[in-house]
């Protein structure tokens, strides 16, 4: 199922992973053998990471909570 090509979303990915990964060496290579440094400060993470916290927990939050409203309108609609 990974590795089919017919019906999935591998041709469509397949160049923004290569492209990914050309920029990635490209940033590398100039890192360790140029001395020009592109990569950004790690701190930013941080912050990044508890902003995808946050939207996540939300997410799953209202997703839960249209979960419980369909299980109760199921509910009543099984007793009557």
């Amino acid at each position: 199922v990974l590795t089919q090509w017919y019906g999935s979303v591998w041709p469509r990915a397949l160049p923004y992973c290569c492209t990914n990964v050309v920029w990635t060496y490209i940033i590398y290579f100039l890192k360790v053998h140029r001395d020009f440094d592109l990569t950004v400060n790690p701190s930013g993470h941080k912050y990044m990471s508890a902003l995808m916290s946050f939207l996540l927990v939300t997410r799953l939050k209202i997703t839960f909570d249209n979960y419980m409203s369909n299980a109760k309108n199921l509910s009543i609609l099984n007793k009557s």
